[in-house]
C-alpha cells in the first residue's frame, strides 16, 4: 500500500491492519480442526496490529518501496503470530475471560486447548517468517531478533508474574518489566524493518530503541486504560489488574503516597468509581499518564536521523496515538 502525503495515519493503519488481517488467515490453517480454530479465534477477533503494521512503516521509512514491502510482509504476519501467542498464554496465566470483546480460548474451549493453541502458533511464526522475501542473511538476523524477543517476552511476564506475591515493587523493577515484557516485541518489530530495508546495526538500533521506548509507553498508558476506560471499549472487566492485585507504575505511585490499593481493591464494598477517585486523588493515575507520555516522546528522538519522510511522520503519530489512545 501506498502511504502518500494525502493519506492520515489512520487511514494507514487501517489499510496495514486490513491488509495483515487478511493475510493472517493462512497463517494458522491445519489438522486437527479444533486446534487451528482455537488459533485462529484471536486472530480473526480483530486487534490493531501496531507491531507489525510497525515494521512495515520502519521499512517504508527507511526507502523500501512497496514492492519491497509486498516481500517483506510475511515478516509482519510472523510478529503478529507471536504476539497472538502471548496474548493467548497471557490470558491463561490471569485467566482473564474476554479478549478483544471475545472469549478467550480457554474460556470458550478448555485450558488444555488454549495451550496448545499458543504452542503451535510459535512454529507457524518463523515457518511464515521463512518465507520473507530477502536474502538469507537478512532472514537469519530477524530470526535471530524475533527469537530474543519471544525469550524477553517470557522473562518480563514471569517479572510480573513474580510482582503479585510482592509488595515492595519498584518503580525501577516495574519499568524493566514492561520493557521486556512489552517492549521486546515492539522493538523488534522496529528492528526487523530497518534491517529488512537494507539498513546497517546503527540504523537498527536506533530503530529498535524507538520501537522498545515506544512499547514501554504502550504498556504504561495500558495500565491508565485498564482504569479510565470502558469495559466495552476495553474488551475486558475495567479495573481488573489492580482487581488481581497486579503491579502497574500506577499503584506503585499509589502507595507511595499513602494509598493501600490492596485493602481497597479487596474490600467488596469498593466500587470501580471509588477506586478510580482514589487513585486520582493521589495523582497517580495523572503520573502513569506523564510516564508514558515520557516514553512516547522518547521514541520519536530516535526518529531525528531517519529520512524526512511521510512514512517517518507516521511513525511519530503512532508514538502520540499511543498514549492519545481510548482502548
Amino acid at each position: 500500500m501506498n502511504t502518500g502525503d494525502d493519506t492520515d495515519l489512520e487511514d494507514v493503519l487501517g489499510g496495514y491492519a486490513e491488509r495483515i488481517s487478511g493475510a493472517l488467515d493462512t497463517c494458522s490453517i491445519g489438522s486437527p480442526a479444533y486446534l487451528y480454530e482455537a488459533a485462529q479465534h484471536p486472530i480473526r477477533a480483530g486487534g490493531k496490529r501496531l507491531r507489525p503494521t510497525m515494521l512495515l512503516l520502519v521499512a517504508e521509512a527507511l526507502g523500501a518501496d512497496e514492492e519491497a514491502r509486498d516481500g517483506i510482509l510475511p515478516a509482519a504476519l510472523a510478529v503478529e503470530l507471536v504476539h497472538t501467542l502471548s496474548l493467548i498464554h497471557d490470558d491463561v496465566i490471569d485467566e482473564d475471560v474476554l479478549r478483544r470483546g471475545e472469549p478467550a480460548i480457554h474460556a470458550k474451549w478448555d485450558t488444555s486447548t488454549a495451550i496448545l493453541a499458543g504452542d503451535v502458533l510459535f512454529p507457524r511464526a518463523f515457518e511464515t517468517l521463512l518465507k520473507t522475501d530477502v536474502s538469507a542473511d537478512e532472514i537469519l538476523v530477524c530470526h535471530r531478533t524475533l527469537l530474543r524477543a519471544c525469550r524477553q517476552l517470557c522473562e518480563g511476564q514471569a517479572l510480573d508474574l513474580s510482582f503479585e506475591h510482592c509488595d515492595s515493587v519498584t518503580e525501577t523493577e516495574y519499568l524493566e518489566m514492561a520493557r521486556l515484557k512489552t517492549g521486546a516485541l515492539f522493538a523488534a518489530s522496529a528492528r526487523m524493518g530497518a534491517v529488512l530495508a537494507g539498513h546497517d546495526d546503527r540504523t537498527a538500533d536506533r530503530a529498535a530503541a524507538y520501537g522498545r521506548n515506544l512499547g514501554v509507553a504502550y504498556q504504561l498508558y495500558d495500565d491508565v486504560l485498564d482504569l479510565t476506560g470502558e469495559t466495552e471499549t476495553l474488551g475486558k472487566t475495567r479495573g481488573s489488574d489492580v482487581r488481581q492485585g497486579k503491579a502497574t507504575l500506577i499503584t506503585i505511585h499509589a502507595r507511595r503516597h499513602g494509598v493501600d490499593v490492596s485493602v481497597l481493591a479487596n474490600a467488596s464494598d469498593t466500587s470501580d468509581e471509588q477506586l478510580i477517585s482514589e487513585l486520582e486523588s493521589s495523582g497517580s493515575i495523572a503520573y502513569g499518564q506523564k510516564r508514558a507520555t515520557e516514553y512516547a516522546r522518547t521514541a520519536k528522538e530516535f526518529l531525528a536521523p531517519f529520512p524526512k519522510t511521510t512514512a517517518t511522520n507516521h511513525l511519530r503519530g503512532l508514538a502520540e496515538l499511543v498514549v492519545n489512545r481510548i482502548q
